[in-house]
């Protein structure tokens, strides 16, 4: 077990009762689009920082074409291509993704940034994380390139083709007092 962390904690970031003011750093990887009321749980991200703390997020996009495949396929197709394409046998049995998504409207890069503006966050860096398909044959990404092209296309750009997963590192600034 490594002991790089001071503390760890399990459970409902909806419900879990923590200090505010007290963390340096919050580390939230591929969560958000998976619950529902996102923004109420940033709000609490906001408040368990200290003045100057920094929130580190990596999400998945929902205005990218990614996120409007996903959003707009059940669920039962998510597991059929995670267990039949990915060849995951695990896949939709219980504690194996892939996990239901929700998708609220802040979990996009203008849900992001309107979040930030409005609640006074300093937005320091935004990355565009890659889009985690290296392990699909040539053939598959050329198909899978093409149509999401075509679909960008036809959203008139609405709909990025590229910014599939976006990270953050947004500061809580210092109080003024």
């Amino acid at each position: 077990m490594k002991k790089d962390l001071d503390r760890a904690i399990c459970g409902d970031l909806r419900t879990v009762h923590l200090e505010d003011g007290t963390y340096d750093v919050i580390f939230n990887s591929y969560v958000m689009e998976h619950i529902q009321g996102a923004r109420d749980v940033l709000l609490r991200f906001e408040r368990w920082l200290k003045p100057g703390g920094i929130m580190i997020l990596i999400i998945p996009n929902r205005d990218s074409v990614w996120g409007f495949l996903i959003r707009m396929t059940p669920f039962w197709f998510h597991i059929f291509f995670k267990r039949y394409v990915l060849r995951d046998r695990k896949a939709g049995s219980p504690g194996y993704g892939p996990f239901r998504t929700y998708y609220d409207k802040v979990v996009s890069r203008r849900g992001i940034h309107e979040f930030c503006e409005e609640r006074g966050l300093v937005l320091k860096a935004e990355y565009s994380v890659g889009n985690g398909r290296k392990i699909w044959t040539p053939a598959v990404r050329a198909v899978l390139s093409f149509v999401t092209v075509v679909i960008s296309i036809a959203s008139f750009g609405t709909l990025a083709r590229g910014q599939a997963n976006l990270m953050y590192i947004i500061e809580r600034p210092l109080d003024r007092g």
